[in-house]
């Protein structure tokens, strides 16, 4: 269930901590949350993922994905926390 997605998505944001991969284990960590309806470890999980990202370089070897960057995960991560999931919780 979503408690071992959970424990999985937290094994590989730690292991991939220093790489972007770790930003979308975050999201999906908080998306289980949500199902949960855990909403406080869901935003506990979305600043952890903002913490992460400011970690990571912001170079080209880093983000080898096209289209994303420091800036696209900021700017998805700050969409993420003011939308109406958090924001009417």
């Amino acid at each position: 269930g979503y408690a071992e997605a959970i424990r999985l998505y937290e094994q590989a944001a730690w292991r991939f901590r220093s790489d972007p991969a770790a930003l979308s284990a975050y999201v999906q960590i908080v998306q289980c949350y949500l199902r949960l309806g855990d909403l406080v470890h869901a935003r506990t999980t979305l600043e952890r993922a903002r913490w992460i990202l400011r970690g990571i370089p912001d170079s080209p070897e880093v983000w080898r994905v096209p289209g994303e960057s420091k800036k696209t995960w900021s700017d998805y991560l700050a969409w993420l926390g003011n939308s109406p999931t958090f924001r009417d919780r």
